[in-house]
């Protein structure tokens, strides 16, 4: 639905990431989708529901969903997250990755100079992997 710029969408998709937290690939593809949107609304849900996400894959999801939407409103809050030592170290980790995805000025993450006209079917460790690959990096 973003990719087709389908805005009245965003009602669906807030609704189906709310119910997806023990989900995390539909709760990516709900944020995601929702920060190319640019719906602003999604702000205060995805950052309450960083301090609530248990897994890593949850956590990357909001985060990226976070850096996507890009809205001022967010920065407190990520950075009372970062700043708050009773989370855990690995929410803290999102919130820093996801106040420089909002403070980000390119429109594309830092990564996709690398990404650009590599040949995925001939990879190695070092750029994608699924898990530690520059690549597979927020």
């Amino acid at each position: 639905m973003a990719l087709l710029e389908h805005v009245a969408a965003t009602e669906v998709m807030t609704v189906r990431m709310e119910g997806a937290v023990r989900r995390p690939f539909v709760l990516q593809q709900c944020a995601i989708a929702l920060g190319r949107l640019g719906d602003v609304r999604a702000v205060p849900r995805l950052v309450g529901m960083l301090a609530e996400c248990e897994s890593a894959a949850s956590l990357a999801a909001v985060a990226q969903g976070l850096g996507q939407i890009g809205d001022r409103r967010s920065i407190d809050p990520l950075a009372a997250a970062l700043l708050d030592t009773k989370s855990t170290k690995l929410a803290r980790a999102f919130a820093a990755a996801a106040l420089g995805s909002v403070g980000d000025k390119d429109t594309y993450p830092w990564n996709a100079r690398i990404a650009a006209d590599t040949n995925y079917m001939a990879t190695v460790d070092t750029l994608t992997n699924g898990t530690t690959g520059v690549l597979d990096i927020l």
